[in-house]
């Protein structure tokens, strides 16, 4: 099945620790409304080696995305400069794993963005 949360709120975090280097570099904290799908929340860590077999779960309402630290760049830009943005995803409702999951924006108009003066 494939799954969407509309984004309406964000936070945005950074972490380092000695005790544990392999923990998340940077944390998504989204929330909104369901467009399909069971997830109203969905927290995203970017780490340094995410697991090969798993890119998150589904517990409850709650998404948890485990993606590589370089893609946090790309849905923090995203996030910062699209509206509206949504979370895609694609789950099997009978297990918590989730086999996909992107960030993107829903149909919007050519060359909605600012004035590129040098055109």
């Amino acid at each position: 099945m494939i799954g969407m949360l509309n984004v309406t709120q964000y936070q945005v975090s950074t972490t380092r620790s000695r005790t544990n280097p392999d923990g998340p570099r940077f944390s998504l904290s989204l929330s909104g409304n369901s467009m399909g799908g069971v997830v109203t929340r969905a927290i995203i860590d970017f780490l340094p080696t995410p697991p090969v077999n798993n890119v998150g779960y589904i517990n409850d309402d709650l998404l948890f995305g485990l993606l590589p630290a370089v893609d946090f760049g790309w849905w923090y830009d995203i996030l910062r400069h699209e509206k509206p943005v949504r979370i895609y995803y694609a789950y099997d409702p009978s297990q918590p794993k989730i086999s996909a999951i992107s960030l993107g924006t829903t149909d919007e108009g050519v060359g909605e963005g600012p004035r590129d003066f040098n055109a």
